[in-house]
């Protein structure tokens, strides 16, 4: 049965492959017929190697040589290969007259000659020139030898031609410089940068075939496409990175990453030939020294001499020597990693450098003048076609500066065409200078990044930094791999936030990169640094082209017209173009709850089908680039059949491919009579090449026989025409025929009669006859017919064929017309030339079903493809089944570049789902398209694009290849073109949907013989056209992909959050939280006007506001673009309208201070209930804060609903927040990502449950199983210490120490370990007891114990505590003065012990105030901060600033009359409302100065009437010299925190302060009081980041990371009421008793610290009773006699003390005491308690 491909008296081709198992008594033969497997033959015997087989003559395929049914094979030729043949070597031999090769492979040929020294492209085209000979291959390239050596120079030309176009300039320009330059690029680059006017100018008189030919040139250096280099995978999840030691740095930024480490490297190259010029210095040093520059002490000693350069002698370009000593000294330098010798060489180039920016950007008197013209010097820019006139200025003035731009651009355009050429795989100097060096393009772009940051992006700016610079960033992006690429994704975000231009294609690039990445890295959800950096990098692209577009389009948006427009457009508009909401899941994949929802309804089917893209064919033939329609070619008969004919032209695919034959591809259509039933033959063997083929025989019964030949859109004029009799016998040779040609199928036109012609007398004889033409009717014609008009040498009407061949003129389509394969396609499928006549697949057995039909006596008609009208051909398939069918092209593709495309005519209407917030409905594959390799067996049973073979594309945006399906591009719907664009060149595929690039899919198309169009259609009903091939139409760039534009959402949305008074809450936001409210059923029932806004107030059809409403104006004024979007066309209902409106209202209420107090209330709520934060598990509307709301004053008062669905919209926030996280980079320094910025910005918002979930990952992600194991502690040395009252400032005798020198230089690996486990075994020298957890404790005690005390330098009492006022006096903060190596390290050790706390629960007892955890997490710090810890810190700033004038911003509308003031402008009465005190002078109305009552009454009254705001300036209490007599003793100095004196400026003792220097001391005070600890708190940051992971602390807010190390406040009840003492009262009293079952069981943890700061500033008890410096007293509060219950509690701070009230029931003192602690955090009783009055409370204790 395997064996039917056999046929008798027919010669075949057998592969017989066989396998010697040396191992196991196993082997086999694979027995390929034709190229075609065919079945295989296993042995159970051991076949040894260098055994003797042999194949007899008579071979027999039946096991038994004695079967009677065994089928004798009579060998003609038999050729042993010497290695095993693998398949796709097989299918090469399968044509039986194809001529075998030598078994001597053409690769050792080359091998062998290459031996002689020529090069491999010279030996294989030589081995291919001489048939496999070696000596007339040898022969052929010495003969040959100058035309390859001139072939081998232009190709090399072209190559570099192609490399500089990468510049931008086009071809012709690079050639020129190139030829100019003896082909060296350096030298070419710059010769470009000289002439670019001269070169802009000639172009103008080129003639329109030279700008073609340009053009051409132009578009084929842009098909040589960039490979993307691939990203390693990331071994963990960036956000649970940690430090490998201390001495690595913390934050990323640019100089960071372009840090290199020394390296070995061999610097013994002598350069003493090479031309470089010396120094010539003003000391003449000798010029050997720079003829020996690769030597090391010559570079050393040039680095000396610019270390050492005099100050008072300006240093020159001329004083160093020439640009081309300076470029090799930078390379070699960087080579052999001199310390510091970058930076040195940067010095004096800086100020070379910023000579010529001054006179570039017109700081000297010839720049201004330019710079007053309007002159705008660019060095590089070729848009307009001509240089502008100054450039050649530029030229001359700044050679330095443009040698270093063409030396960054010959770095780059290296790296781009051959990155595996990096300096950094460089080992030995000769390649330094032919090498590129990435690092060196960051140094060279940072130092012009320094000037542009310092002096402005102007004319200098925009020349250095151009967008041919900047393009070829993007481009090095794509091609580069390790830190230097992520080192040019920071600089170019550098480059791009100053504004530099560049090209959106190179824009698409990264686009295209990023999503790749994306696929690869988001199953692991563990993106890599470079994928974090990227997308921040798209981000600040995006909004800028954002910020762009809205600038230029905002009037647009606003007119009327337009708007109607827009809502014209509604029903046409792609959901992902009109910015409909991406749902939300867990992670940022795409979801189809908006995109897919109702794409495949009936009326979506019709509105799409009906707005969709033009055909690309008809759009493709009008386009600008046109192409031919038809070609045509010329074929000159010269033998019978030969390689000269249409048929083998068509057969062959022009004489590219090996021929196959076209009948049995489909590239020509064949069409019979009837068929006899004896015919072992299929119908196309009428075009076998084979001279023993068996031909193709009609039915003897069919009086007038007839076989046609369709070759559809070719067009022939023929001259002559070939047959061929069938090898079989001389029976039936054909005598009586006519050869007739039409073009319509209709009208045929006789071409030639044969009468008794005997010319195919013999077996397999052939002839060809002249055709002479009717003058009248001679063509040109695609179809030809042989009629059969009379008897055959055997008496009947049978027609015999077996070749046919025709000669002549041909036009053929420039694109190859495409229709499906019905002979390889599923069973259930159906095919149509117009999609309403349908005709089912063969499924591959054509011939079998054609037999049937003959024995059976049914008409021998066509079947399957020939049922369909003589020029139509099946390009409509699709489903009757709902299982996974496939079916391809019948033409194939080779080589070359090609574009085809499918047009999506059905696909399954989509079952309506009512959408709730929670509704998810997941997608299904309905159809893919795509390519599959030649032999692909779309018959088989499902067999899909991507899963068996092939490279595809599925309508639910996923490509799919090797069985793996990874996410791409957008999903399409009914109606959508794909256009696939395959380039077997550089072996890619690159899909596009109406005409929209996806991005390239694949680049590894390769290893197949040819590739066919195809697709797989997954469900019943589905139905698609292939349109064919045809000129690649103009397409658009690509749309953002589905997560990205999540991203951008969620980035806009974090923003408004931010920056609330400059950005609302965007559309989309809004959108989702108003469904989830109606899901929840929250919020009003009613919606109404927000207050103050009326409906007849809004415009109809912008729904603006008509009047002013401060709630909404400000949006419209600042964002009024995305306002704008608010129309009929998004807004399906009036009460939606209102409803965001409403959202957008309410927002206004809540500040990010009161959203951060409803995020803490939930999570105190959520702790006590042991819940999650999250929609699922706390739903808003089961929010009911309750009592709780009294500790948080900014949202006390507000409505229960309200708080309901903002804590809604804060939920929504924690979740996209909590998706986007992974991609985010939080190691960088701030203002380097703005997403990163935003979500630190935000740590307040964010729920502890998202926290805490994504925290103990990270811990459990990065947890060992390390120990110290045991630590000897001497405690008598400490103790010791400690009793002299002495500082352990060497480090040695402290506990913490002692602990310190035995750990600190241990593998920071073992602090990482888990919960409840030692880290070490505690051993207390001379002390008894074993460490179970005891000692351990005990030692962690004694740590902190000390570090609180004077027996370490690195603490010291807070000011507050030192002076005992204000609050926090239990705070200890580092000391300023330890910043000695042995001290930072210590504090590195203390950051490793708080990161052994977070991780084992071993919480540390340490006071620390906010001003060093905000250090810890990088937060900001602020004023508060410090005050919190040095009251008095800013008591001078303070008075000295209200000293100054004082500027009072006055509304609209503001009564003047209440400005009463007398001759000398002095207000003669207060104004409380604006606390303006009388005797107040004005000296300034609305900025202008006013000297008179008159002038300043004239003044008032002019602005009383004005609709917008006003001010009035104040003078200030004293005057100037007032001021500098106060203050002339003081100087720019300050005493810190550990009381000694520190200048804020260098010199600032010598420096007095003044009224004009006021300002300035006041921000020197500010900045160092901020920044007094950094240095301090960076070391134990350092610590804490080799512990924990340190990128997820941005998370958290101060007291937070407090609570992780130090545990949250738990206060001892019993250890409280121990160490209390009573004055005036007993504890025996009722209202003592109150108070002790208050603390007991009402107040929370929460709550006791705050009653604790209420009377002692602190929020700690001490850990033991010995730890109390006084005793806690509570005092009867005498002044309450009479009415105890309206009066509060007072706390004295300064004495732990606390007077109470003799309330007369517990809710009362509940009541009062919770108001107090939460309103009264410091009621000290100054005054006498006889003069405290009763509370003025008239509320019921109901309340």
């Amino acid at each position: 049965r395997k064996l039917a491909i056999c046929k008798p008296m027919v010669w075949h081709r057998f592969v017989v492959v066989c396998r010697l198992d040396t191992t196991q008594k196993k082997s086999f033969l694979r027995v390929f017929i034709d190229g075609k497997p065919a079945l295989v033959i296993l042995g159970d015997e051991q076949l040894k190697p260098g055994g003797r087989y042999a194949i007899d003559s008579d071979f027999f395929l039946s096991g038994d040589a004695n079967d009677k049914h065994k089928l004798p094979i009579n060998v003609r030729r038999i050729q042993l290969w010497p290695s095993s043949l693998k398949p796709d070597q097989v299918r090469g031999f399968g044509d039986v007259l194809q001529p075998l090769s030598a078994n001597i492979r053409p690769a050792d040929l080359v091998g062998s000659l290459r031996l002689m020294g020529y090069p491999r492209h010279w030996c294989a085209k030589a081995i291919e020139e001489a048939g496999l000979s070696r000596k007339k291959a040898s022969d052929w390239i010495l003969a040959n030898k100058p035309n390859l050596e001139r072939d081998d120079k232009a190709r090399e030309h072209e190559k570099k031609s192609f490399n500089l176009s990468l510049t931008g300039y086009p071809v012709s320009w690079c050639s020129r410089a190139l030829s100019e330059s003896d082909e060296d690029m350096a030298a070419s680059l710059l010769w470009l940068l000289q002439r670019q006017q001269e070169l802009a100018e000639k172009d103008k008189e080129m003639s329109e075939e030279e700008k073609a030919k340009g053009i051409e040139d132009d578009k084929k250096a842009r098909r040589a496409t960039l490979r993307y280099a691939t990203e390693k995978p990331s071994g963990t999840q960036q956000l649970y990175r940690m430090l490998k030691s201390t001495s690595e740095p913390l934050d990323i930024e640019l100089t960071t990453l372009i840090r290199r480490e020394p390296a070995e490297r061999v610097t013994t190259f002598d350069a003493t030939s090479s031309a470089m010029s010396g120094i010539r210095t003003v000391l003449r040093l000798d010029h050997r020294l720079h003829k020996t520059l690769c030597v090391m002490y010559a570079r050393q000693a040039i680095l000396t001499l610019l270390r050492n350069w005099p100050t008072d002698l300006p240093l020159k370009l001329d004083h160093i020597g020439s640009l081309d000593f300076v470029g090799k000294l930078i390379r070699l330098v960087d080579f052999t990693r001199i310390d510091d010798g970058l930076n040195i060489i940067r010095k004096p180039l800086m100020q070379i450098l910023n000579e010529e920016r001054r006179k570039i950007d017109g700081d000297g008197e010839e720049g201004a003048a330019e710079a007053a013209e309007g002159k705008d010097a660019s060095l590089l820019d070729t848009k307009s076609g001509s240089e502008p006139a100054s450039a050649v200025v530029f030229t001359k003035d700044a050679p330095l500066s443009q040698y270093l731009v063409s030396q960054g651009l010959y770095h780059l355009i290296k790296m781009c065409c051959d990155p595996k050429m990096d300096v950094e795989k460089v080992e030995k100097e000769e390649k330094v200078l032919t090498s590129y060096n990435a690092s060196l393009v960051v140094w060279i772009n940072h130092c012009f990044v320094e000037l542009v940051e310092k002096f402005g992006m102007k004319r200098y700016g925009r020349s250095v930094l151009s967008k041919q610079v900047v393009n070829l960033i993007f481009k090095s992006i794509a091609v580069l791999t390790g830190r230097l690429r992520l080192s040019f994704v920071q600089l170019l975000t550098t480059l791009i936030r100053h504004d530099v231009d560049y090209d959106l294609e190179a824009c698409n690039l990264l686009k295209d990169l990023l999503n790749r990445l994306y696929t690869e890295q988001r199953p692991s959800r563990s993106f890599s640094p470079f994928f974090q950096a990227l997308l921040e990098l798209l981000l600040i692209i995006e909004k800028k082209q954002e910020t762009s577009m809205v600038s230029t389009n905002v009037a647009k948006a606003l007119d009327e017209k337009n708007l109607e427009e827009a809502e014209n457009d509604t029903a046409t508009s792609d959901p992902r173009e009109s910015g409909s909401v991406l749902g939300d899941d867990e992670d940022f994949e795409r979801q189809d709850d908006e995109t897919l929802d109702d794409n495949n309804g009936e009326d979506e089917d019709k509105s799409a089908a009906d707005n969709s893209q033009a055909d690309p064919a008809t759009e493709g033939a009008g386009s600008s680039a046109k192409a031919p329609a038809s070609l045509s070619y010329e074929f000159k008969h010269e033998s019978d059949l030969d390689r000269k004919g249409i048929v083998y032209f068509v057969g062959s695919r022009g004489g590219a491919e090996r021929w196959e034959n076209p009948g049995e591809t489909g590239h020509v259509s064949l069409a019979y009579s009837s068929m006899d039933a004896k015919c072992l033959a299929d119908d196309f063997e009428v075009f076998n090449r084979d001279p023993y083929a068996l031909g193709f025989l009609t039915d003897p019964a069919d009086p007038k026989p007839t076989f046609t030949m369709d070759f559809h859109q070719r067009r022939i004029v023929p001259s002559h025409y070939t047959l061929r009799h069938a090898a079989l016998d001389k029976v039936n040779c054909m005598r009586n025929w006519r050869l007739e040609a039409s073009d319509d199928g209709k009208l045929w036109v006789p071409l030639r009669i044969h009468v008794d012609d005997k010319k195919l007398e013999a077996r397999g004889s052939s002839h060809t006859w002249t055709i002479t033409l009717n003058p009248t009717l001679k063509g040109p014609f695609s179809k030809f017919r042989i009629v059969g008009t009379g008897n055959n040498s055997s008496g009947n009407s049978q027609l015999c064929l077996s070749g046919f061949e025709v000669y002549g003129q041909m036009t053929t389509p420039a694109y190859t017309p495409l229709s499906f394969n019905i002979f390889d396609a599923s069973d259930d499928l159906e095919l149509s030339a117009d999609g309403e006549n349908w005709v089912k697949s063969v499924g591959g057995e054509p011939v079998k079903k054609a037999k049937a039909a003959a024995k059976s006596g049914e008409k021998k008609t066509k079947i399957a493809r020939r049922s369909f009208p003589d020029d139509a051909r099946p390009t409509v398939v699709q489903s009757t089944k709902g299982r996974v069918l496939a079916c391809k092209a019948v033409q194939s593709f080779s080589k070359g570049k090609h574009y085809f495309a499918f047009k999506i005519l059905r696909l399954k209407p989509a079952e309506k789902v009512k959408k709730t917030s929670m509704t998810k409905k997941k997608a299904k594959t309905e159809v893919t398209v795509g390519i599959v390799p030649k032999d692909f067996n779309a018959a088989a049973a499902r067999n899909t694009i991507g899963s068996q073979g092939g490279w595809g594309y599925s309508n639910i945006g996923q490509k799919l290849h090797g069985g793996k399906t990874m996410a791409y591009g957008g999903p399409f719907k009914t109606g959508d073109v794909i256009g696939i664009e395959l380039d077997l060149d550089f072996k890619s595929i690159h899909f596009y949907r109406n005409n929209v690039s996806q991005g390239v899919a694949f680049t590894d198309v390769e290893g197949c013989s040819a590739y066919i169009p195809a697709v797989s259609l997954h469900m019943q009903g589905v139905q698609v056209q292939i349109l064919g091939e045809m000129q690649q139409p103009k397409t658009r760039d690509p749309e953002n992909w589905p997560w990205f534009t999540k991203v951008i959402l969620t980035g806009r949305l974090m923003q408004s959050f931010v920056d609330r008074e400059r950005h609302m809450l965007p559309w989309e936001f809004l959108k989702q939280v108003n469904v989830t409210m109606a899901a929840q059923g929250i919020g009003s029932a009613e919606r109404t006007w927000p207050k103050g806004l009326k409906e007849e107030d809004v415009d109809e059809k912008a729904k603006l506001p008509k009047v002013e409403v401060r709630a909404l104006t400000e949006y419209i004024v600042q964002d009024r673009e995305r306002y704008a979007s608010i129309t009929k066309k998004n807004i399906k209902s009036k009460s939606v309208r209102v409803g965001y409106l409403h959202l957008l209202h309410d927002a206004r209420q809540f500040s990010l201070q009161a959203d951060a107090q409803l995020v803490a209330c939930v999570d105190r709520i959520c702790d006590k209930k042991n819940l999650s934060a999250n929609i699922a598990k706390f739903p808003a509307k089961t929010f009911e804060p309750g009592p709780h709301l009294m500790h948080y004053k900014l949202i006390e008062d507000c409505k229960t609903s309200d708080l309901q669905v903002r804590l809604l919209i804060l939920q929504i926030l924690n979740l996209k927040i909590s998706n986007m996280l992974p991609m985010l980079n939080f190691s960088v320094k701030p203002g380097m990502s703005p997403l990163t910025d935003s979500v630190r910005a935000l740590r307040t918002l964010i729920f502890w449950s998202t926290k805490s979930e994504m925290w103990s990952s990270a811990l459990e992600a990065t947890q060992t199983t390390g120990s110290f194991g045991t630590i000897n502690i001497n405690r008598f040395r400490a103790n010791k210490l400690r009793d002299k009252g002495k500082c352990d400032t060497k480090g040695k005798r402290s506990c913490f120490a002692q602990l310190f020198r035995q750990l600190n230089k241990r593998e920071v690996a073992n602090y990482r370990i888990g919960k409840g486990v030692r880290a070490w075994r505690t051993k207390f020298l001379g002390e008894g007891g074993i460490d179970a957890g005891g000692l351990y404790r005990e030692l962690i005690y004694c740590l902190c114990k000390e570090l609180q005390s004077q027996q370490l330098p690195l603490f010291i009492l807070c000011p507050n505590g030192r002076e005992q006022i204000g609050q926090n006096r239990d705070k200890w903060v580092p000391n300023p003065s330890s910043t000695s190596p042995l001290y930072l390290a210590m504090y590195e050790f203390l950051g490793k012990l708080m990161g052994l706390a977070i991780r084992t629960l071993s919480l540390l007892n340490l006071d620390l105030p906010s001003i060093v955890w905000k250090a810890l997490i990088g937060a900001e710090i602020e004023v508060q901060d410090v005050i919190d810890i040095d009251r008095l810190s800013f008591k001078l700033i303070e008075n000295m600033r209200s000293m100054e004038p004082r500027t009072v911003e006055f509304q609209a509308g503001f009564p003047v009359a209440k400005l009463k003031f007398d001759a000398g402008l002095r207000l003669s009465e207060e104004v409380p409302d604006l606390m303006l005190k009388k005797g107040m002078r004005i000296i300034a109305i609305q900025g202008d100065s006013v000297a008179t009552k008159e002038d300043a009454e004239a003044k008032l009254q002019a602005i009383s009437s004005s609709s917008g705001p006003w001010s009035v300036t104040f003078a200030g209490r004293v005057t100037p010299e007032q001021f500098n007599m106060a203050f002339s003793d003081t100087k720019f100095v300050i005493v810190g925190s550990d009381q000694k004196e520190r200048e804020l400026i260098p010199g600032g003792r010598r420096r007095a302060l003044q009224w004009e220097t006021r300002r300035e001391f006041c921000d020197h005070i500010v900045a160092y009081r901020k920044s007094e600890f950094n240095q301090q708190c960076a070391a134990m940051r350092r610590g804490l980041a080799c512990v924990v992971p340190y990128a997820l602390l941005s998370l958290f807010t101060w007291n937070e990371l407090e609570a992780q190390v130090c545990g949250r406040s738990q206060m001892n009840v019993d250890l409280l009421q121990k160490m209390t003492k009573y004055n005036g009262c007993s504890p025996s009293d009722r209202h003592i008793q109150y108070f002790w079952q208050i603390m007991r069981n009402r107040f929370d943890e929460f709550e006791k610290a705050k009653f604790l700061k209420f009377v002692w500033g602190r929020a700690r008890l001490p850990v033991r009773a010995a730890d109390f410096q006084t005793h806690f007293t509570i005092n009867q509060l005498a002044a309450s006699a009479r009415n105890p219950d309206a009066f509060m509690p007072i706390g004295h701070t300064c004495f732990f003390s606390v007077d109470i009230p003799a309330y007369t029931n517990l809710d009362i003192m509940h009541k009062r005491l919770l108001y107090a602690i939460t309103h009264c955090e410091a009621i000290d009783a100054d005054y006498g308690p006889r003069s405290i009055q009763a509370v003025q409370d008239e509320d019921s204790d109901d309340d």
